[in-house]
């Protein structure tokens, strides 16, 4: 199965988002802040990372440089 991380401040997006995936067989992981969602990517193993690029703190093309930076 597919597992990936999404990280979308949008609770009701992100929700919609996840359930429209599973249905897809697709397991989907959410983290609300990016914070939330750089620990998740230390702890798991994803195949792919969705993000909302205007997340607050840190937005997504900086958790892209985090991300890249740690391969």
């Amino acid at each position: 199965m597919i597992k990936i991380l999404m990280i979308e401040d949008d609770v009701e997006l992100a929700q919609l988002l996840q359930e429209s995936l599973e249905k897809e067989e697709i397991e989907t992981i959410l983290a609300y802040t990016p914070l939330e969602g750089l620990v998740a990517l230390e702890q798991q193993n994803f195949d792919a990372l969705v993000l909302d690029l205007s997340l607050p703190q840190m937005d997504g093309l900086e958790i892209c440089r985090v991300v890249h930076e740690s391969l």
